[in-house]
């Protein structure tokens, strides 16, 4: 069984890729093979495949959703301004006593169906990020306080949507993303990262 898995993988040696462009930098000067760069697996499935796992919860009211990991005071209280101009409340997945309603104890199908029905998304998370622009909502990400920030960085850097990226200390001047120009760019990379899988996939022929 061991030798049957070895010939199943041991083509793959020969490609290596990374969800970052700063990755490809760091992993180029550690061999001397190719490396592509490719999208984060979440976006090689459409809205529609998302929506089929998601879990609809109990809400009557329109409302920020923010994901929080540092307790970063700046982050929830652009949010509180933002919700208190538009009339939203202020919905957090983590907990968080500053907000109107948290979601603590729910798991990722939940968090899904928040971020699809969310007027704004305001987070510190990668994922949360990625899902805003699956389900194309409106978002600023806020820099970690952890050295983690370059995912988020190249990834807005990738579909043209650098703006949305808020650094320490830093203020936003809020510019509401035009989809339609980010949907063209993402399509072309969800294109190209599959049919690198696939490249890969027909490489070699398994004996």
């Amino acid at each position: 069984a061991s030798s049957y898995i070895l010939r199943i993988f041991r083509p793959l040696e020969d490609f290596i890729s990374v969800r970052e462009s700063s990755g490809v930098k760091i992993a180029k000067n550690l061999t001397s093979k190719d490396v592509v760069q490719v999208l984060d697996p979440v976006f090689l499935l459409n809205v529609e495949e998302w929506e089929t796992i998601e879990k609809e919860v109990s809400v009557s009211e329109s409302y920020i959703l923010i994901y929080d990991f540092d307790n970063n005071i700046e982050l929830v209280q652009f949010a509180r301004e933002l919700a208190k101009e538009n009339g939203w409340k202020l919905y957090s997945f983590l907990k968080n006593d500053r907000c109107d309603r948290s979601f603590e104890k729910e798991g990722p199908r939940v968090f899904l169906w928040l971020i699809q029905h969310a007027e704004f998304v305001v987070s510190n998370s990668f994922h949360a990020t990625a899902f805003s622009i699956i389900f194309q909502k409106q978002f600023v990400v806020f820099t970690r306080k952890e050295s983690i920030n370059t995912r988020m960085q190249d990834l807005v850097s990738q579909l043209g949507i650098s703006e949305c990226l808020i650094q320490e200390n830093g203020k936003s001047k809020l510019k509401m993303i035009d989809y339609k120009i980010v949907e063209k760019q993402l399509s072309k990379e969800v294109s190209n990262s599959k049919a690198y899988i696939m490249e890969v996939l027909n490489s070699k022929k398994i004996d």
